[in-house]
C-alpha cells in the first residue's frame, strides 16, 4: 500500500523511440472480509459429488455442442475446501501442466489462450460450500473440422500436509487429482455457398465516411468495423465489387481482441481509401457487406452498410484521337506490365555525354594555348 511513482521510461515502436513521462499508482490496503465469495454455478464444476469431497480437479468447457468454428471455453482448475483439514502445495507445476497442456489441445482446434501467468486463489462457494479456487489453466478453442473433440482425463500431483491432528507433526506425501473427460460434439454448418469461407459468432457492424458528399476525382476514407463475439483473428475483409464508379484501394487492417473467462471478443477496423470517378447516388450496401454464421440464431446473417455516397460532377475521362473515355483505374493492369525489358539508363547517358563535352572542351583549350 502507498503512492508509488513510476520514473519516465523508454519503448521502441517501430523503431521510433518513445519517451513515458512516468506517473503514480496509488495502491490502498484491501479490506479484510469485505469482498463475499464469489458465488460459482454447480454446472461449471466437474461431475465430483462437491459437497463431500473436500478437493478436486475440474475440467469443464461451457458448451457441450458447437458449430464448426464456433468457440467454447475450457477450464481446468483446483478446488480446495476452506474448512477441509489440507495444507497443499504445488508440485513441479511447469512439469506437470507441460503434460497436461498436451492432452488438453486438440489438432483439429485454433486455441486462444488466456495467458494466465500466475496462479492466484480465490473464495467461492459452490452448493453453499466455501472453496478456495485455483484457476489452473483456461483457453477458448474454435473447431476447424466436423470432427468430434475428446479430451481425456488430465492429472495432477500435489504436496500433501495432514494438519488435522497436529499441525507441527503432519504428514508430508503426495496427492493425485483426477479430472473426469470432456466430449464436445462438433456440428457442421448449414448448407452455403460460403459455408467452408464464413466466420461464426455474434457481430455487429460500425462504420463511418470521412466524406459523404463529394465530387469526382475526390478521395475519402471509409472505416468498416467489425464488432463482437467469435474468432476475431480469423475475420477476413469484405469482397468489394470491381466497378467504374470508383477506384478502391487495400485496407489498413488493425484488430483489437479481448480474451476473458467468457469467450474472445473484439472488434476488426477495415479502413479503405477510395476515389470517386462517376456521378451519381450509391448505396454503400451495394459495395459493403459482410457475411457470417450466428450459432445462438443457428442461421447465416450480413453485415450490410447503410451509408449512402452521393458524387458530382462529370465522369473523370481522358482524350484520344478516338473520342473520350473513361481513365483507366490508378495501377491498372500493373500485373500485365513486362518488367523484363531494360528501359535505358538516361542519368547515366547524359553523364557520358556531359563528359565527352568536357574532354573536347579541354582539348580545345590546350590547342588554343599551344599554338
Amino acid at each position: 500500500p502507498g503512492i508509488h511513482m513510476i520514473a519516465p521510461f523508454f519503448i521502441t515502436v517501430n523503431k521510433s523511440r518513445i519517451r513515458s513521462e512516468g506517473f503514480t499508482v496509488t495502491v490502498r490496503k484491501k479490506e479484510a472480509d469485505t469482498l463475499p465469495a464469489a458465488e460459482v454455478d454447480a454446472s461449471i464444476i466437474s461431475n465430483e459429488i462437491v459437497g463431500e469431497d473436500d478437493a478436486f480437479l475440474s475440467l469443464k468447457a461451457n458448451k457441450g455442442e458447437v458449430y464448426a468454428g464456433e468457440g467454447f471455453s475450457l477450464r481446468l482448475s483446483l478446488f480446495i475446501a476452506k474448512n477441509a483439514p489440507l495444507d497443499m502445495e504445488f508440485y513441479k507445476l511447469d512439469a506437470q501442466l507441460e503434460l497436461i497442456l498436451k492432452s488438453l489441445r486438440s489438432p483439429t482446434c485454433w486455441e486462444e489462450n488466456l495467458g494466465i501467468s500466475e496462479i492466484i486463489p480465490r473464495d467461492v462457494l459452490v452448493n453453499n460450500r466455501r472453496f478456495t479456487e485455483y484457476l489452473i489453466y483456461q483457453a477458448i478453442f474454435y473447431p476447424i473440422t466436423t470432427q468430434h473433440i475428446s479430451i481425456p482425463s488430465v492429472h495432477l500431483q500435489m504436496i500433501y500436509n495432514e494438519t488435522d491432528h497436529d499441525p507441527q507433526q503432519g504428514k508430508r506425501s503426495f496427492r493425485s487429482f483426477t479430472s473426469p473427460p470432456v466430449r464436445i460434439r462438433v456440428k457442421p454448418l448449414p448448407e452455403h455457398p460460403l459455408k467452408d469461407q464464413v466466420p461464426v459468432g455474434t457481430f455487429s457492424l460500425h462504420e463511418s465516411s470521412s466524406k459523404k458528399d463529394l465530387a469526382s476525382g475526390e478521395s475519402f476514407r471509409y472505416q468498416f468495423r467489425i464488432l463482437g463475439q467469435g474468432n476475431i483473428s480469423a475475420i477476413q475483409p469484405p469482397v468489394v465489387p470491381q466497378n467504374s464508379s470508383f477506384d478502391f484501394y487495400q485496407p489498413d487492417v488493425e484488430q483489437i481482441i479481448k480474451r476473458d473467462f467468457s469467450g474472445v471478443g473484439g472488434e476488426k477496423k477495415f479502413d479503405y481509401f477510395i476515389v470517386a470517378k462517376q456521378k451519381g447516388t450509391y448505396s454503400w450496401g451495394n459495395f459493403f457487406h459482410w457475411v457470417y454464421f450466428d450459432p445462438v440464431k443457428s442461421r447465416y446473417d450480413t453485415l450490410r452498410s447503410e451509408e449512402m455516397i452521393r458524387v458530382s460532377g462529370e465522369t473523370i475521362r481522358d482524350y484520344r484521337e478516338d473520342g473520350y473515355t473513361e481513365r483507366p483505374a490508378l495501377f491498372s493492369n500493373i500485373d500485365q506490365l513486362d518488367t523484363s525489358r531494360h528501359l535505358p539508363g538516361y542519368q547515366s547517358l547524359a553523364k557520358h555525354i556531359i563528359l565527352v563535352i568536357l574532354v573536347f572542351m579541354l582539348a580545345a583549350m590546350i590547342w588554343i594555348f599551344n599554338k
